[in-house]
């Protein structure tokens, strides 16, 4: 051993559990102790055993030309063949002679330099002395070393004799000088085997397909194999990829499975992201809207679209929300953006509007002309507007009543729902409680009657692109559910209405050949920064013309006509969109697209590209806008004809791959925080 250098012991490099130094393992070899068996080395001196082979300290044997192990001798002694003479001994039962004198092994007649007593070759087989080396006479395979009497004469021990001689670990494999083992077979050290691994006297590895050694499932977990997938067995945290170990599974966020402590599916509790507006929860920190809150078990914030915790109205009033505009419905002063709380209506008015004088535009006194709060049953009017019931006749605001096809007098919906004695709604038909619908279900949200397990989508555009059934069949059998809002002939007359927006939270937008109006861009920019997920798409919604107002709706720089191109490519493979349960798309694969024109959009304002063409975005998503949860998702344009639905993912189609990425944008915008 080499002298460390001091008389304290260990040097302290020694013991900081890191390979420093001239140290050839941690903590081990060069200034520090010697390394145990399997460690590195550099050289011998580095080896407990004293025999460094192939970078690693091995076991010793009765070969290896040291004294090791308990041999009393070089070779010999212990556990190996008895010595001859010259040799240590501390018993007579070490020597081959039987006599050991002063320490040392007497001579043997297996040392007098003739074949004599049993021997059969000079001094070697036999029943006395050891075995003979290669080219030496026998008689039978005991006799020999290498265990091989051919004709009479031991052979040289090799590495592919068929025989597990010399210090090989199994049938010509491990050892100092044979090639390492394979899977299965025995072995001491690590070196042993070719995935150097030695298991309790075995070789494993991590692609046997067998679970074997410290492998907490096939092939993967414990301290040496990669860790294990989703659904795998594990015992702690790191034997998982998604860092996480449950009652003996490895479980993540990304499942589509409720498990760890969510406390509704991939999100809530302590590991996961905070869940949306609706979704189950224990406390506030499981939500994750801005200033979203548990209420009941559910997620609730002032952008779910329902009127719940203290709010006077939806998403406005009370101690949390913002202050509620004109109109809407108030309990004190403070709930209204005016500080003026109409005590007969309790609804918030307008500021000016108090001032007990009939003028402005007023059609009655402090009320009516679209500024101020609506008239009273019995006051004068010019149109529905001038009145909080919606009805003007003759000059006079009526009464509600539950055929006046006006939303009104309490009612969820036109003349449906609420505390009045209007019929229940139907399924679709807005409510707030389960009370208002004729099947005895409201799902908040969207705030609808009937069932949904999915979101609720409005579908607005060209009626063509939503009415094909093979569309229409990708949102149901996804758990979808949705209205279609035809546009054809009335441009605008749906998106730029914040009323009809206000009816989901989630529309797609096919438009073409067109700018987008401003009233468009005022009503989408204001519901989509209140928490609406929106995806526009349809031929040329860029170009022909180019469309500088929807470019910065949906955060594209450099809109307009594209270069031309067949192919589209992932390149952004590791977002949501692109590792969806419909399809998982790897960077860089190449998808035949149904058309050689394409628009041109360059992200910008924090828009995340996910699918290009020649360089152009094809789909990109902006999230987070607001601070509510709103997302836009461009799905570039440029269809053959039919529209970019249609001839994409559509009856007409032939782009299954396309497909599948829609449904993962579908499923992306309904269960992304």
């Amino acid at each position: 051993m080499r002298d460390s250098g001091t008389d304290s012991g260990v040097e302290p490099q020694c013991d900081n559990a890191m390979k420093d130094g001239d140290e050839s393992g941690i903590d081990c070899g060069g200034s520090c102790p010697p390394c145990a068996n399997g460690e590195n080395c550099l050289s011998a001196e580095d080896c407990e055993s004293s025999v460094c082979e192939r970078g690693r300290c091995l076991v010793p044997n009765c070969t290896d030309g040291v004294r090791n192990g308990d041999e009393t001798g070089t070779d010999c002694g212990g556990d190996c063949t008895l010595c001859g003479g010259g040799q240590p001994c501390t018993s007579n039962d070490e020597c081959l002679s039987g006599r050991c004198r002063g320490g040392e092994c007497t001579m043997s007649n297996c040392e007098d330099m003739r074949q004599n007593g049993t021997e059969t070759d000079i001094d070697c087989g036999g029943d006395t002395c050891p075995r003979c080396a290669g080219g030496l006479s026998c008689l039978d395979r005991d006799d020999c070393s290498s265990m091989i009497c051919a004709a009479g004469t031991c052979t040289d021990a090799a590495c592919n004799d068929r025989v597990q001689n010399q210090d090989e670990t199994s049938v010509d494999c491990g050892g100092a000088i044979c090639p390492a083992c394979r899977d299965g077979l025995a072995c001491m050290v690590d070196s042993d085997c070719m995935g150097m691994r030695c298991f309790d006297g075995g070789c494993v590895s991590c692609t046997d397909l067998i679970l074997n050694a410290e492998e907490t499932d096939v092939d993967c977990g414990g301290p040496l194999c990669e860790a294990c997938d989703d659904g795998e067995a594990c015992l702690v945290d790191s034997d998982c990829a998604g860092g996480a170990c449950e009652a003996g599974l490895c479980v993540s966020c990304m499942d589509g499975v409720l498990n760890q402590d969510e406390t509704d599916i991939d999100c809530g509790g302590t590991l996961c992201g905070g869940c949306r507006d609706g979704a189950a929860c224990l406390v506030d920190g499981d939500c994750s809207a801005l200033g979203a809150t548990c209420d009941s078990g559910s997620c609730v914030s002032c952008a779910d679209r329902v009127r719940n915790r203290d709010e006077t109205d939806v998403d406005c009033g009370g101690a949390t929300c913002p202050a509620c505009t004109p109109g809407l419905m108030c309990s004190v002063d403070a709930d209204c953006a005016s500080n003026i709380c109409d005590g007969p209506t309790m609804r918030c008015n307008a500021p000016g509007c108090g001032d007990g004088v009939l003028n402005g535009a007023e059609t009655d006194l402090d009320c009516g002309g679209g500024s101020c709060l609506g008239c009273d049953t019995g006051e004068m009017c010019l149109a529905g507007r001038d009145c909080l019931s919606g009805v003007c006749t003759a000059g006079t605001c009526e009464a509600p009543t539950c055929m006046d096809g006006v939303r009104n007098g309490g009612e969820t919906d036109v003349d449906c729902g609420g505390s009045t004695a209007c019929p229940r709604c139907a399924d679709r038909q807005l409510c707030s409680s389960d009370t208002d619908c004729t099947a005895g279900v409201c799902t908040t949200p969207p705030g609808r009657c009937g069932t949904f397990t999915g979101c609720f989508w409005g579908l607005i555009g060209q009626e063509s692109q939503f009415t094909d059934p093979t569309i229409q069949g990708l949102f149901t059998a996804n758990g979808h559910t949705f209205d279609v809002l035809n546009m054809n002939g009335t441009t605008g007359v749906h998106s730029s209405d914040p009323a009809v927006l206000s009816r989901y939270t989630h529309i797609i937008l096919h438009e073409h050949d067109r700018i987008l109006s401003s009233a468009e861009l005022t009503a989408l920019t204001n519901w989509i920064n209140a928490g609406g997920r929106l995806i526009v798409t349809g031929y040329d919604s860029l170009g022909s013309p180019t469309d500088s107002v929807l470019g910065g709706l949906v955060r594209c720089a450099s809109p307009g006509d594209g270069p031309f191109s067949g192919a589209l490519s992932v390149v952004n493979a590791l977002h949501p969109i692109a590792l969806g349960p419909a399809q998982t798309f790897t960077m860089g694969q190449s998808l035949t697209s149904g058309s050689t024109d394409h628009d041109q959009c360059t992200p910008t304002g924090g828009a995340v590209r996910v699918v290009a063409v020649s360089g152009s975005s094809k789909l990109q998503i902006t999230e987070g806008i607001g601070g509510t949860g709103g997302m836009v998702v461009y799905w570039n344009g440029n269809g053959s004809g039919s529209g970019p639905l249609v001839d994409w993912v559509g009856t007409s189609g032939t782009q299954p791959a396309l497909q599948n990425l829609f449904v993962n944008t579908l499923n992306h915008l309904c269960v992304a925080p």
